[in-house]
């Protein structure tokens, strides 16, 4: 930011943006499909990026965090169980704006809502559909580091938000390589404001179980 018409010029850097509250949540696209199945048996459990996911990052109990070594891995996973969801991505140095090194601890936890949009025609077929995240608590953390005396550990509460996916499910099969099971999340529409802690840059995450 750049002031003029005083006495002094001056020239101000940004160290660090507070998270909008609330930041920006897009309308229900006018193709989404909204089912009525909160969970699919075939979706519970524990699914991250793949096998050097370290999923140990956050305790949402407790809030207590560290960040995972950079191991080529993206350190994020998505679990469900019979009626929730919840979420969490550990990003080392997400530098978008500001001076100041950052570190991103982030956990959204909510009621998913599924469709079939593509049911599988055999088996080991591919499933489609659609997938609503409505959260009810949304957490970041932001670790602040080699920026002098502004160092320090921030915590917030963000407001939650409703997200939009398509999903693609595919079972595991053996009958002439053995295929594992997979499930694949795309954000096909905009994005909430958080968003993009599941999908990254890209369009879609691709999600072993573990």
């Amino acid at each position: 930011m750049a002031l003029e018409g005083g006495p002094h010029p001056l020239e101000l850097e940004l160290l660090h943006r507070e998270p909008l509250m609330p930041g920006y949540q897009p309308a229900q696209p006018p193709d989404f499909v909204l089912g009525d199945t909160v969970v699919f048996s075939e979706f519970v459990g524990t699914w991250a990026p793949d096998g050097g996911s370290d999923l140990d990052f956050y305790d949402p109990g407790t809030g207590a965090f560290y960040l995972p070594e950079y191991n080529g891995s993206y350190h994020q996973w998505l679990r469900f169980d019979e009626s929730t969801y919840a979420l969490a991505r550990a990003w080392s140095h997400y530098n978008s704006e500001g001076l100041c090194t950052k570190d991103y601890v982030y956990y959204e936890t909510g009621t998913p809502t599924l469709s079939i949009t593509g049911p599988a025609e055999y088996d080991g077929d591919d499933t489609q559909g659609h997938a609503r995240f409505q959260a009810t608590n949304g957490q970041l953390t932001v670790n602040i580091h080699d920026c002098d005396d502004y160092a320090q550990v921030l915590r917030y509460e963000l407001v939650p938000q409703t997200s939009y996916y398509t999903w693609t499910y595919r079972p595991q099969t053996d009958d002439i390589v053995h295929i594992p099971e997979g499930l694949i999340l795309t954000c096909a529409w905009q994005r909430s404001e958080w968003q993009f802690m599941m999908c990254s840059s890209w369009d879609s995450v691709s999600l072993a179980r573990r």
